[in-house]
């Protein structure tokens, strides 16, 4: 395996939606995390462990333990502790008090975070560019790779009609960009997952931070919200691990796989954004959370054509959801 070296041992590798490769390995009896990228997620990567490097003194990051550039691969290591968990796992083994600290501590350290490091608002070019790279580009290649949903003008998901023409509309309006009102910048992580939150109380806060994602164009701090929303809206993680989707003479099934632990969060956490921010945020970050799911939804479909229905699925659910509370 390119990037392993010589005597090291793989021993796992992790859950991932992207077209990195995070990895448990071994070299003289050293164990390490380490992420892997070939041509594809290569320069992304070297872009992501810089960020880790340059942001360290704000934020409880990741130490980057090593890295090896390669003449076709790229990878860098990080430390393991066999006291680290990821927070999914922590979720789902402790009380819902103890979770609901972690990340309120994790919420409000980024949000300083964010404060910290302002610029100026983003124009509307730079709005419009995010909308046609993150937004319109996927959504047509998702109707490429799924027609089976956009043959007609309804297609039926988990016993709930959806009309994907008028969910087609709304997202290809030229006055999509009028919904973001919040159109501040910062550095931002731009993957804060659940999972990307690491619970190690060797750690000076008990928690930090790992995987960050760079070249978002429009750094709007609530695409980090965003992103939590993602994990706990609809259980991401779990969706990840194990995710079925059953096509019958145009019907469509999905199996969700939310805990209560998960729920129980979720509603805290979108209490949490009305009570720091405002409804109108909330909302927002909505909207980010429907591009996040078209962003990723393409990564599914090169990793299996099945995940990647479902994926659509969950996408056209999240949209229909929003258009009934919100338009």
């Amino acid at each position: 395996m390119y990037g392993l070296q010589e005597g090291a041992i793989l021993h796992r590798i992790f859950h991932g939606g992207s077209d990195a490769l995070t990895t448990l390995v071994s070299n003289d009896e050293r164990l390490a995390v380490r992420k892997f990228a070939s041509s594809r997620g290569r320069e992304k990567l070297k872009a992501q462990k810089q960020w880790l490097i340059d942001n360290r003194s704000r934020l409880p990051l990741t130490e980057v333990s090593g890295e090896y550039n390669g003449q076709n691969i790229y990878t860098y290591d990080m430390p393991y502790s066999t006291a680290s968990i990821d927070f999914y796992e922590y979720i789902h083994s402790s009380n819902i008090d103890d979770s609901w600290n972690y990340l309120e501590q994790v919420l409000n350290r980024i949000s300083d975070f964010h404060s910290a490091t302002l610029t100026e608002d983003a124009n509307q070019d730079t709005i419009e560019k995010y909308i046609h790279e993150k937004l319109v580009k996927n959504f047509l290649d998702i109707k490429s790779l799924a027609p089976l949903y956009f043959d007609s003008e309804f297609t039926i998901i988990n016993g709930i009609q959806i009309n994907v023409r008028q969910i087609e509309d709304w997202l290809l309006s030229d006055k999509f960009s009028n919904h973001f009102k919040h159109k501040h910048t910062a550095t931002i992580h731009g993957d804060l997952t659940i999972e990307n939150i690491i619970i190690n109380k060797e750690a000076e806060l008990g928690w930090f931070i790992i995987d960050p994602n760079v070249g978002n164009l429009f750094e709007s701090p609530l695409i980090d919200f965003a992103k939590l929303m993602q994990s706990l809206h609809l259980g991401y993680e779990s969706l990840n691990r194990s995710i079925q989707c059953q096509i019958d003479n145009g019907t469509i099934s999905v199996s969700f796989y939310r805990s209560s632990q998960y729920s129980k969060l979720a509603d805290k956490y979108q209490n949490w954004l009305r009570n720091n921010y405002s409804d109108q945020y909330l909302e927002e970050v909505y909207l980010h959370e429907i591009i996040h799911y078209l962003r990723l939804v393409p990564y599914k479909f090169r990793k299996d054509s099945n995940i990647g229905m479902a994926f659509t699925a969950c996408m056209l659910l999240l949209v229909d959801n929003f258009m009934k509370e919100y338009k």
